[in-house]
C-alpha cells in the first residue's frame, strides 16, 4: 500500500499536467541481455515515438513517479 507522503508527492507532481498524464522516467528501462525474452527498451522507444510525432508532450505532460521503498517494491517483486 502506498504512503500517505507518497501519494501527496504524486499528487503535487499530477496538479501541473496539462492533458492526460504520462508517467515515464528512464528508470524503467534496465539492461537486459539483448534476446531476453522481456524487452524493457521498448517502452523508452514507444515513449520517444510519441514525443517525435507530437503525441505526447514532456513539458506538460510527463510525471517522473517518486522513489519508492523496497517494502513496497517486494510487494510486486521477489527479494534477491
Amino acid at each position: 500500500m502506498l504512503t500517505q507522503d507518497y501519494r501527496d508527492i504524486l499528487n503535487k507532481r499530477l496538479d501541473v499536467v496539462k492533458g492526460l498524464p504520462i508517467v515515464h522516467t528512464d528508470g524503467y528501462v534496465c539492461g537486459l541481455p539483448k534476446n531476453h525474452r522481456f524487452q524493457m527498451r521498448k517502452f523508452r522507444e514507444v515513449f520517444n515515438i510519441l514525443v517525435r510525432d507530437g503525441v505526447v508532450d514532456p513539458a506538460s505532460q510527463v510525471v517522473s513517479p517518486p522513489h519508492i521503498s523496497e517494502q513496497l517494491a517486494c510487494l510486486a517483486h521477489s527479494q534477491g
